[in-house]
């Protein structure tokens, strides 16, 4: 078996473990399980977990793990590091939101009585994390031009202007099309025809939210990596600060997700949106 062959089996097989565990593969005790969990991070009451709320739970997990596997299967045809995955976490996300039923047009139906903002389904915090992250591609190629290099690496010969150039744009089209896709998906009409229906759509809104965001995390470290590649040994402090960049991203970015975690973010959207609510 060669080493290709090898490497997918066991992504394969790693794709399938998650998909288990989380009720994407239609084994109800896991689904349950695995609701009863999302029910928690989210704070919704314990009423919530029907087998509806159960269905719901599992569809998400197999758009995202569809579009996860479409992602790694990308990657074997185009060279993009893991761009390709977590864009298609974050689609699947999306489509899953795409896919839930709109209510009748004479269904009597629940919203909130304002507009909703993205810093009402994620911490402000959070959105200001994704857009410092953009940021760093811009930043390496300002420090390059400050701070030009005479004797490049060998393994690692100087990348163009034009390239450099481009890499910075990549970046901050992460972050474009992250807010983008969160942008859709916060104002798009709720299918929600009670209170406790609404208040498990801003969960799943919240969670998709967050997922849009893993495109700008993902494409800023690698455009960081590849214009990381430039910084040299003898190049002056302001070289190796530019090289120390996407390390710092490579750390702060789980560092980001698991702060999100500890601090209640997944349950944010119930101090911003827990208000008055209006029918129609």
């Amino acid at each position: 078996m060669s080493a290709a062959v090898t490497v997918w089996v066991i992504l394969l097989a790693l794709v399938a473990l998650f998909s288990w565990r989380l009720g994407a593969l239609g084994t109800r005790s896991e689904e349950r399980r695995h609701a009863a969990a999302v029910a928690r991070r989210f704070g919704l009451p314990a009423g919530a977990v029907d087998q509806a709320f159960v269905r719901r739970v599992a569809r998400r997990q197999r758009f995202v793990q569809t579009g996860v596997l479409l992602g790694l299967i990308v990657t074997t045809f185009v060279d993009a590091w893991l761009v390709p995955l977590y864009a298609g976490l974050a689609l699947g996300a999306v489509a899953d939101q795409l896919a839930t039923p709109r209510l009748p047009p004479d269904t009597p139906r629940v919203a909130h009585a304002t507009d909703a903002r993205l810093r009402a389904y994620v911490p402000e915090w959070l959105l200001v994390a994704a857009a410092a992250a953009a940021a760093c591609g811009p930043a390496l190629a300002v420090l390059w031009a400050v701070a030009p290099t005479t004797e490049p690496r060998a393994l690692h010969p100087e990348i163009s202007t034009i390239e450099t150039v481009a890499l910075a744009l990549a970046s901050l089209g992460g972050l474009a099309v992250s807010l983008g896709l969160a942008r859709f998906v916060v104002r798009r009409p709720q299918a929600a025809g009670s209170p406790a229906d609404l208040a498990v759509d801003d969960a799943f809104r919240a969670q998709a939210v967050r997922d849009a965001l893993h495109i700008t995390a993902v494409v800023s470290l690698a455009t960081c990596f590849v214009l990381g590649l430039k910084e040299t040994e003898i190049g002056g402090s302001l070289r190796h600060v530019g090289g120390m960049l996407p390390v710092v991203l490579l750390l702060g970015i789980p560092a980001a997700g698991i702060l999100h975690e500890f601090t209640a973010g997944p349950k944010h959207w119930r101090r911003r949106l827990g208000r008055e609510t209006a029918t129609g």
